[in-house]
């Protein structure tokens, strides 16, 4: 509940929206991420990882998010202790993991947003509820070892408060609630296969 709380208080700058990279190994790209960052090298594979969802193949559907807001959405982020990747750097990283934006929680921070150009107001919304969701419960670990039903449970959540709530409140269009009902259905069928209910 303190998540729906949570979600329920975003701004319209906080919102828009994107799928998802495989919860089996969110923990281990976050770190390395994080740390090609730190290095001021970011380390991105090649290919997409095998067995993950692709969600984000395909076209792009929907608005893009006005730039000269993202950019402030994502300044202000960084100033809360919040690291982001942007421009052609993210343009690459998203490409190469089969996603069209991303959100690394951080165990006790905020994480890192990878927002690249382009990036639709769906995806957007998504990847700030994504951060939205991890600080209500406190910044928990998303290791799939200790946590391993955490990431499924918030994909489901994120895809139900898109679509039943925050979509129709900003007036999305058709295709992309659509959009958001195949990706929940997807992460729904995972989660349930992990042993997790919803």
């Amino acid at each position: 509940m303190a998540a729906e709380a949570a979600t329920a208080e975003m701004t319209g700058a906080e919102l828009a929206a994107t799928e998802r990279l495989g919860a089996e190994t969110l923990a281990v790209e976050a770190e390395e991420a994080l740390a090609a960052r730190e290095a001021n090298e970011v380390s991105v594979p090649q290919t997409p990882k095998a067995g993950l969802p692709q969600l984000n193949a395909g076209e792009q559907v929907g608005q893009a998010f006005d730039p000269t807001r993202l950019e402030s959405i994502l300044d202000r982020f960084e100033r809360i202790g919040g690291s982001t990747i942007r421009g052609e750097e993210a343009a690459r990283m998203t490409r190469s993991l089969g996603a069209k934006a991303l959100y690394f929680p951080a165990e006790g921070g905020p994480g890192t947003l990878v927002i690249p150009p382009g990036a639709t107001r769906v995806q957007v919304a998504e990847e700030l509820l994504h951060y939205k969701q991890y600080r209500a419960r406190g910044f928990p670990s998303s290791d799939p070892q200790s946590n391993p039903l955490l990431r499924l449970e918030l994909e489901v959540e994120a895809q139900d408060t898109l679509i039943n709530r925050v979509g129709p409140r900003r007036g999305w269009t058709g295709p992309e609630l659509d959009e958001l009902r195949s990706a929940r259905e997807v992460w729904l069928e995972a989660l349930q296969r992990a042993g997790g209910s919803q």
